[in-house]
């Protein structure tokens, strides 16, 4: 069934005292709200945190273990995450309601309203309400006032900051104020106190002396043991042993190259030698034979001397015969004998001399050589056990030089933060925290609820969904037949004629 404008403006005239009325209590009802509906305001604040002080502890185990502990600050978020479990504690909460009174709390954080107004009859209604609903369960007055401050607290952290935003709200900006000022100074007189240990600083104390010793006596340590193996830094003696190998491995080579140098000589000489004489002739002359004529002398008195045996001895006697024989050999050897003789005068061979000269130089040499090329040996063998002494003693020296960093290390660590634990201390003394308020409580007097803009435009989207809706629940509970048009759809029969209505009374009248 399809309905033109006319059908629309039908139905509106027809229900013209809802489409009046309707409007009007909705916008009169939103007025009342935005006049006389209680308000609610709110109080902010931001704190920021310096993330890592006051962040010092002694492990519980450290006093009776007696060893050195390692202490580490906590990171931003970690921090952030401790300081909203503290201020949103019910401890923070106790502390206000102790400070400010639960009566405060509870009867300050509301104004009082008005009993001539609709609203404050209510409001007054619901509270009686309330408590009678609450005498059912009793409970005391602080613990009432600690959830109340829970309920109306809130705390967030900027993301990527160290800043906390709080925020409390109550019936009274004064009230709302004063109770958010006493959750800062609260929680700031906690973190204070929890971050503070009483043994820390003896504890430092001790540790940092114990580490003190414990350098001195890695510094010693490294002291005593370059002393010993005679170094004065690691790189400059191991430079200068690497100097001193790289030139005795210089000389050996260069004395081996003269040992081979030398041995090639002396070879040559001694090839040389065996070809040259060592003597040589320098002149020749004849002389008389004196040895002949002594041998002529000879035999002439050993044939007398047989002519004297012939006389006496007999042809067979042996002294006979040998003096025969001697003859006869005296006198062939002096027919091969001449009368003159040749006489040859020689000398040392100054060629061969100077080769033999040269050949004691290079043998002398060739000692010599081969005494420092013995010698440049043991140097080298004595420096590499200088080397290998050399590496134990860095890889020893290293070692104790690294326990000495470590120890240094921890001790400063330890002397740093035994001074922040004192200055922490004297903060603490000063009442000095490491949080700061950023922005203080400010008193807003304009209320958060309700939203007049809000309120406004629900009362006039209501205006108008209660007008539309009426209309439409009436004409759904009608079921009566209003045009010919509506009987023919419903009959399915053609309309033959209509009646006139009266002016009077709406009825149908009848002639």
């Amino acid at each position: 069934m399809s309905i033109n404008i006319f059908d629309i403006l039908e139905i509106i005239f027809r229900h013209k005292l809802k489409t009046f009325f309707f409007p009007i209590i909705t916008l009169v009802a939103t007025v009342l709200v935005i006049l006389f509906f209680p308000r609610t305001y709110q109080s902010q604040a931001k704190l920021f945190l310096q993330v890592g002080r006051e962040t010092l502890g002694v492990d519980p185990s450290a006093k009776s273990s007696g060893t050195t502990v390692s202490l580490m600050q906590s990171d931003r978020d970690e921090e952030v995450k401790s300081a909203l479990e503290v201020i949103q504690s019910l401890g923070i909460y106790a502390a206000v309601v102790d400070q400010l009174t639960p009566e405060y709390v509870l009867s300050g954080s509301k104004k009082k309203e008005s009993t001539d107004s609709i609203f404050g009859a209510v409001d007054e209604a619901l509270g009686s309400l309330m408590k009678t609903l609450k005498s059912l369960d009793p409970i005391e007055a602080r613990e009432e006032a600690i959830i109340k401050i829970s309920k109306s607290f809130t705390a967030t952290a900027e993301r990527n900051t160290t800043v906390l935003n709080l925020a409390y709200e109550s019936k009274s900006p004064e009230v709302a104020k004063r109770i958010l000022e006493a959750i800062i100074e609260n929680y700031r007189s906690e973190h204070l106190r929890i971050h503070r240990n009483p043994d820390t600083e003896a504890f430092l104390a001790d540790q940092a002396t114990a580490l003190e010793n414990q350098w001195v006596k890695a510094k010693q340590s490294v002291v005593n043991a370059k002393a010993e193996f005679g170094v004065v830094t690691l790189d400059g003696k191991k430079a200068s042993l690497e100097g001193k190998i790289q030139k005795v491995d210089l000389d050996l080579l260069d004395c081996i190259a003269k040992l081979s140098n030398a041995k090639a000589t002396i070879n040559d000489l001694q090839t040389r030698l065996t070809i040259i004489p060592e003597r040589e002739t320098t002149s020749k002359k004849s002389v008389p034979n004196g040895g002949a004529d002594l041998m002529r002398e000879d035999f002439y008195n050993n044939q007398l001397r047989l002519t004297e045996l012939r006389a006496k001895l007999s042809p067979s006697h042996p002294l006979l015969i040998a003096t025969e024989k001697q003859v006869e050999e005296g006198r062939r050897i002096l027919q091969q004998e001449s009368e003159k003789r040749e006489e040859v005068v020689d000398d040392v061979n100054p060629l061969h001399k100077d080769i033999n000269r040269a050949l004691e130089l290079q043998m002398s040499s060739l000692a010599g050589l081969e005494a420092e090329k013995s010698k440049l040996e043991i140097q080298k063998a004595e420096l590499i056990e200088s080397i290998a002494k050399f590496n134990k003693a860095e890889v020893e020296i290293s070692r104790l030089e690294q326990e000495e960093s470590i120890a240094k290390a921890k001790y400063s660590q330890y002397s740093d933060n035994l001074q922040e634990a004192n200055f922490n201390k004297a903060m603490e003394e000063s009442a000095i925290s490491s949080v700061n308020v950023q922005s203080k409580p400010q008193l807003e007097q304009k209320p958060i609820r309700p939203s007049k803009v809000l309120v406004a435009l629900g009362g006039v989207f209501f205006a108008f969904a209660s007008v539309i809706g009426s209309i439409f629940l009436s004409e759904k509970m009608d079921d009566r037949l209003r045009s010919e048009k509506e009987i023919s759809d419903v009959t399915e029969l053609p309309v033959l004629g209509t009646l006139a209505e009266s002016i009077t009374n709406k009825r149908i009248s009848y002639p």
